[in-house]
């Protein structure tokens, strides 16, 4: 893909659009520690944001 040529261009694309990622998400999770606690915080964000 022409837009995704070097790690430069990916950074700077990734830069432009992470704001507008945030923007449009609902709830964010940080998924570098372990997978246990990913899918705990992950759940409780889904529970929160849906009122499940």
């Amino acid at each position: 893909r022409p837009l995704s040529t070097g790690l430069d261009a990916l950074r700077k694309m990734e830069a432009e659009r992470m704001p507008l990622y945030r923007a449009a998400s609902d709830a964010a999770v940080d998924n570098t520690g372990r997978l246990e606690n990913t899918v705990e915080t992950a759940v409780q964000a889904f529970e929160t944001t849906f009122d499940a």
